[in-house]
């Protein structure tokens, strides 16, 4: 079904289909430069970024629910962070941490060590990529615990290296081809109910006594914003301390105020051992983070960090200006009045087919999922006809989870309520 401009509310501006024309243009081009294997799924190109708005090339003006996949909580650019990153490019574009140092790093780690709530001191490491995050804290577990093993959750999605596709859950697109997988991974199943969650690493997982980590992600976004149970992740955490398990909480997409708290642990009263934090961390730029409990980050060897461009001067620039804009405007509170929007505009979409549709997230992070109303079934076919029609009318969202059944939607935090509500009532009226 295609969603001409004329039911869009005024402030997308469609001047062309979309894809425009220009935008088509250069993914022909594209698929002459670059393999098949690293798709585009909406086929447009991008231009600038304003006020809630991506306009691509062809001059088209569409809402954006993604934030670059939960990157741009400050939307596309932002002049504060613009600022920062260009002082700092005048003076210096690169130094190896591991070799010559910079005061930037340093300055990064000190903010990050002062966010979790947990008692004790901290300490940071940087890095420039979610997974490289994820890697180093099983590296850290590691060398803390001396266990090999790794336990995971349900529909887990921690990276695209060998490790942390060994991490991931879904089969297809991520893993296919790639094997074989590392083998000490255990991926735990992942309860729909609150319950009573007592015994429950006993019952689920094999030796115990071998596992060095349990990595959670407070909401599986990949996955399909799959939402724990209340008391589930404090409960595991608890299980898990009591066998000497180390607690790692991957919040890449849902920290940093994205979920209403500046981590989304802390909505499920545990505190982990080591928490990793990306995306947002760098507002665009590459960089991610390691921040755990000193006890446990003094455990690896000296020489056991590095990376030619972790840390580097312009991603902790940008870092700097962004955890700076995050206090000054609140943004976990941005993330929690957003979520009302959402429920208020999606949620009686959900509540008129309650078996067909179900809303669930937190915050600024949410699913909308789909199911045959006979079968009970995914419904794959539907949550990508949604996607497409909202991308028709100006409205861009993400597909995906686990069975593909789930459009998924996390807008940057800065984006006015106008624009959201004029999103959500686009993709309400084509659900």
């Amino acid at each position: 079904m295609s969603i001409r401009p004329e039911i869009a509310t005024p402030g997308i501006r469609l001047l062309t289909d979309v894809p425009g024309p220009a935008s088509v243009a250069v993914m022909q081009e594209r698929g002459e430069v670059v393999p098949p294997g690293y798709p585009t799924a909406t086929s447009v190109l991008a231009r600038t970024w304003r006020d809630g708005y991506l306009v691509d090339i062809d001059g088209n003006r569409l809402v954006d629910l993604t934030s670059g996949i939960g990157v741009s909580a400050f939307g596309g650019t932002h002049p504060v962070i613009a600022r920062a990153v260009q002082r700092q490019a005048d003076k210096l574009l690169h130094t190896a941490f591991s070799h010559v140092a910079h005061r930037g790093y340093v300055d990064v780690c000190r903010e990050l060590n002062a966010l979790p709530a947990g008692a004790g001191a901290y300490r940071s490491v940087l890095f420039t990529t979610g997974a490289e995050a994820v890697e180093n804290a099983v590296k850290i577990a590691r060398a803390a615990t001396g266990r090999p093993g790794i336990a995971v959750l349900g529909a887990s999605y921690h990276g695209r290296t060998l490790l942390t596709l060994s991490m991931t859950a879904k089969q297809v697109p991520y893993k296919d081809g790639f094997g074989p997988f590392l083998p000490d991974v255990q991926r735990l199943p992942m309860p729909t109910v609150a319950a009573d969650f007592g015994g429950y690493l006993d019952r689920h997982l094999r030796e115990p006594e071998s596992i060095g980590c349990l990595v959670v992600e407070p909401i599986q976004g990949e996955g399909g914003v799959v939402v724990p149970p209340r008391g589930f992740l404090r409960a595991l955490a608890e299980q898990a301390a009591r066998h000497g398990i180390v607690v790692i909480a991957d919040e890449i997409q849902t920290g940093l105020g994205r979920t209403g708290t500046v981590f989304a642990h802390e909505q499920d009263g545990f505190e982990p051992d080591l928490i990793t934090v990306g995306k947002a961390l760098g507002a665009g730029l590459p960089l991610s983070a390691v921040v755990g409990r000193t006890e446990l980050m003094d455990r690896v060897p000296v020489g056991g960090f590095g990376g030619t461009f972790a840390g580097n001067p312009l991603s902790c620039a940008a870092a700097l200006a962004s955890l700076r804009l995050m206090r000054e405007l609140d943004l976990p509170a941005r993330a929690r009045a957003i979520g009302d929007v959402f429920r208020s505009r999606l949620g009686p979409v959900a509540a008129r087919r309650p078996k067909e549709v179900a809303l669930r997230g937190r915050g600024a992070l949410w699913g909308l999922v789909f199911h045959d109303p006979v079968s009970g079934e995914p419904d794959r076919a539907r949550a990508v006809r949604v996607g497409r029609d909202c991308l028709a009318a100006g409205v861009l969202v993400l597909v995906g989870g686990l069975d593909g059944n789930v459009v998924r939607m996390l807008p940057p935090l800065v984006s006015p309520p106008s624009v959201i509500h004029e999103g959500l009532a686009i993709l309400a009226d084509v659900a």
